[in-house]
């Protein structure tokens, strides 16, 4: 009875280590597994300058939000998720986040457990659509849940390039060496979970407790980010703290 109840507390430990592990160290914590030479994750500067990057819209709360950052004066980078069924709004909602001035980039929906996309033709599509909104050829992209590998950065960070152009291992290498044809696959620096935690006081003090000059900031498109931005904003900037976009 007693090895059965010391085993149960010593998995209960092992289990809380890990989910504290992985919520204070989420980026840290894939760069074990995976190769992030070369991600963009945070952007050293000596302006005290920090990244807000908004994913996975746009979606009904995208205004809200495009209005609360209005309201805070500040620019954001968003990477946006092509929805083919719903083109229509898709194309009004980005259209609305370019016309504020916003950085805008791609973020797939789902990955198969080959690291490719469900339906690669609708990313593909979906960089056409928002590199006419934009004017300009789509140059930044974040892979979902931040997983990442070089054929993934192959695949979603070129722009209009066909995926049928790479098919061996040397000329895929060759390409992503050639840094005037390649995107930018951005990661961040902080991400509070905001995906699974809706709550704006654990929010802010995880942002309040990470956030450094340089940091990418990784928050989602969702309706309890609104508030947690209307309290973010203001008191980043009292820290100090100035708000850029992504660059090219």
């Amino acid at each position: 009875m007693l090895i059965a109840e010391t085993a149960l507390i010593v998995l209960f430990i092992l289990t809380i280590s890990l989910v504290l592990f992985y919520y204070f160290l989420p980026i840290q914590t894939l760069s074990l597994f995976q190769d992030h030479s070369g991600v963009v994750k945070s952007i050293p500067n000596q302006n005290s300058t920090i990244y807000l990057t908004i994913e996975q819209s746009p979606t009904n709360s995208t205004l809200e939000i495009l209005d609360t950052l209005s309201q805070n004066k500040v620019q954001a980078t968003f990477f946006v998720t092509y929805n083919p069924k719903d083109r229509d709004n898709f194309v009004k909602l980005v259209t609305e986040i370019h016309s504020r001035g916003h950085r805008i980039g791609i973020a797939p929906s789902r990955y198969n457990s080959a690291n490719t996309h469900t339906t690669e033709e609708n990313i593909h599509e979906g960089i056409k659509v928002v590199s006419k909104i934009i004017g300009s050829p789509v140059r930044l992209f974040r892979p979902i849940y931040s997983t990442y590998n070089k054929r993934i950065d192959h695949r979603y960070s070129f722009g209009d390039q066909k995926i049928d152009t790479i098919t061996k291992d040397e000329d895929l290498e060759r390409s992503l060496n050639n840094e005037s044809e390649r995107g930018r696959v951005v990661l961040g620096s902080v991400y509070p979970h905001d995906l699974h935690i809706p709550l704006t006081l654990i929010n802010m003090w995880y942002l309040n407790a990470f956030t450094k000059t340089g940091s990418i900031i990784m928050l989602h498109d969702r309706p309890w980010t609104i508030p947690l931005l209307r309290v973010m904003i203001p008191n980043l900037i009292q820290k100090g703290f100035s708000f850029g976009m992504i660059p090219l």
